[in-house]
């Protein structure tokens, strides 16, 4: 295709995004890693280090995930300098196409009176499902990291059983550990006992919860409150998989002595060439619908 493409911004999945975009697109530009050493050049992707360049005659805006975290800038943490929303918008020709990770409505208003289409593709369920899977296998990576035990015969509880917590599941199943998976649904618990793992309703976490050598948290609420943690072993390891505001009282967990690791935006962390095809695959998959 001969969309101009421009990266713009995000963590270190984005330059492995135009990476496969270069292999389908024949003008891709990437701006906001002055600080982020990477073969550019071997790719066939152009770094700007001009910002008007980076956005002159582009088509097609990619912005990371997510694509801002304080809602005035674009999140570009290897940039040297800060990137407005609205410095953007004002730069790209009417009718452009905007895409990233956790858009909101602020971006999508100012994109709106340029007659700028905006697509999330946080929201493509492709995405969302294999990002799942990376987690799930980074959740393993973690636990094996910070334990002295084999997960093969480890009491291990998922809290949650959305996506993340069928994946994780199912993938600790397959290892041999002895899993427990909470839900809130009748037809989650029952769909849960046919897949050969222990229910446990979510409200009822805390029950056996000294039973656990690990527990992963898939759900951002607050279960794991003080009351709970308090019976959770010393030597149990809790990892926290859940998006802000975490699914945990850290502050109590912190003072009981429990150990912790907040494990959050696994994909980009562990698997960044993964997690950048994916991105790259379905904004393609976007274009073409």
């Amino acid at each position: 295709m001969t969309s101009k493409i421009s990266f713009i911004g995000g963590d270190i999945r984005m330059p492995e995004a135009a990476k496969f975009a270069a292999k389908k697109f024949d003008n891709i530009l990437i701006y906001g890693f002055d600080s982020f050493k990477y073969c550019y050049d071997c790719f066939g992707i152009k770094q700007e280090n001009n910002f008007a360049s980076a956005l002159d005659g582009v088509d097609i805006v990619v912005f990371g995930l997510p694509y801002s975290a304080d809602g005035k800038n674009i999140f570009a943490p290897y940039s040297e300098k800060s990137i407005p929303i609205d410095d953007v918008i004002s730069q790209l020709n009417d009718g452009a196409k905007i895409f990233g990770g956790i858009l909101n409505k602020y971006i999508e208003e100012k994109a709106a009176k340029k007659n700028i289409k905006c697509f999330d593709y946080f929201k493509r369920e492709e995405l969302t499902l294999k990002n799942a899977l990376i987690t799930a296998e980074g959740a393993l990576a973690v636990a094996m990291n910070e334990t002295s035990h084999t997960i093969h015969s480890s009491n291990c509880l998922v809290i949650g059983y959305g996506r993340i917590g069928k994946m994780l599941s199912d993938m600790l199943r397959k290892l041999n550990a002895n899993v427990s998976a909470s839900a809130r649904k009748e037809s989650d618990l029952a769909l849960i006992e046919c897949c050969g793992i222990n229910a446990v309703k979510t409200n009822e976490i805390g029950k056996n919860i000294a039973d656990y050598d690990i527990i992963f948290n898939t759900v951002p609420v607050c279960l794991l409150t003080k009351d709970i943690l308090e019976n959770v072993r010393d030597d149990t390891l809790i990892i926290d998989l859940a998006s802000k505001p975490g699914g945990m009282d850290f502050e109590s967990a912190r003072y009981l002595g429990k150990k912790i690791i907040w494990a959050t935006s696994l994909p980009g962390k562990v698997a960044p060439e993964t997690s950048g095809k994916i991105i790259s695959d379905t904004i393609y998959n976007i274009l073409n619908e």
